[in-house]
């Protein structure tokens, strides 16, 4: 018997129980994710001490030190010259965005990153605060509980291959200005960053059909690149199993108001593939109804769940998302 098939095959052998390792690694610190570490974050984060999270005030700077704290105590690295904070202004705004990284191996100077804008609109002249909750706390809480359940596997051994970076924005409600200072200031360039993952507005379970909550929009898989979308359903269906909506309503044009709108839109610009989770349009998010009591925590749960595994599989697999989807695009254009 030849040698050299023998060892084809147990190379894919090996291969597979390495593939398989990983998804039990995966499905085992995504259900470190729980309702009482979400609920937790979203109830700290909702307090009337933050005064609403509006840019620019002690509120927000209060809410930026929690963060801060957060990813101290998780275990991240400052990615920045003087610590977690990147303070900017832009288009006349002042904020301050809050990074962390947990460090790759082998691919470390490639990453992935993930966002969520920790900013809302603030107070009345009354003196009344907007807590935001659903937006958007639910983002920044599923962010943290991410964070978490990376650096514990790290920690027992799973080190992810590429860099992670966690950005928390600020400046959300002032179009976009955190996120396009990062963006035109990167702790990554742009051809070093593999993918990009949004969060805002992930907790409530009303925006989608009446008596329905186990679902998620996922928007922009129609954007740059296919990948991402398989991926996504690959995990999904694994280990999941929620409904993944990619159409918004089914109507192009609520899509075209809604998807430019958060920080992901400055990444896809750029050319990078962006997805951006959301649970879609509720009518009271810039007002004093949006409070913590109306998040959905089991749906809120399994929505984080299901980012952790897609960034679970960039950060440990050698793959880059192909641009099939911007090649079409382009020669559709020529076409014309």
């Amino acid at each position: 018997m030849k040698l050299f098939p023998i060892l084809a095959v147990l190379a894919v052998l090996l291969s597979v129980v390495r593939l398989d390792a990983q998804q039990t690694a995966a499905d085992e610190y995504a259900l470190q994710i729980r309702v009482d570490g979400l609920y937790d974050h979203v109830d700290a984060f909702t307090h009337p001490r933050f005064e609403g999270r509006r840019t620019g005030t002690k509120g927000g700077l209060l809410a930026a030190e929690y963060i801060e704290n957060e990813l101290k105590l998780i275990g991240l690295y400052p990615p920045v010259r003087g610590g977690y904070m990147q303070p900017f202004t832009m288009n006349g705004v002042s904020g301050i965005n809050v990074m962390g990284i947990l460090g790759g191996t082998d691919l470390k100077d490639e990453v992935v990153v993930l966002m969520a804008h920790y900013d809302h609109i603030g107070s009345s002249k009354d003196g009344i605060i907007y807590p935001g909750a659903e937006d958007n706390a639910s983002g920044v809480a599923a962010l943290l509980e991410i964070a978490k359940a990376f650096a514990n596997a790290k920690h027992k051994g799973y080190a992810p291959r590429r860099t992670l970076l966690f950005i928390f924005f600020d400046g959300n409600k002032h179009d976009l200005a955190g996120s396009t200072y990062y963006i035109n200031h990167p702790v990554y360039p742009a051809h070093k960053t593999v993918l990009a993952i949004n969060m805002d507005m992930v907790g409530r379970s009303d925006g989608y059909a009446e008596n329905f909550n186990d679902y998620v929009f996922v928007l922009g898989s129609d954007k740059i690149s296919s990948d991402p979308r398989r991926v996504v359903d690959s995990v999904n269906n694994a280990s999941i199993n929620m409904t993944v909506d990619y159409n918004f309503y089914n109507s192009e044009t609520v899509y075209k108001l809604f998807y430019p709108m958060s920080d992901h839109y400055v990444f896809e610009q750029k050319l990078i593939p962006a997805l951006y989770f959301t649970s879609g349009i509720t009518g009271d998010i810039h007002s004093v109804g949006d409070v913590m009591d109306k998040l959905h925590y089991p749906t809120f749960m399994r929505r984080t769940r299901l980012v952790f595994q897609a960034a679970w599989y960039y950060a440990m697999n050698s793959a880059w998302p192909q641009f099939d989807l911007l090649k079409k695009r382009a020669n559709s254009s020529r076409k014309r």
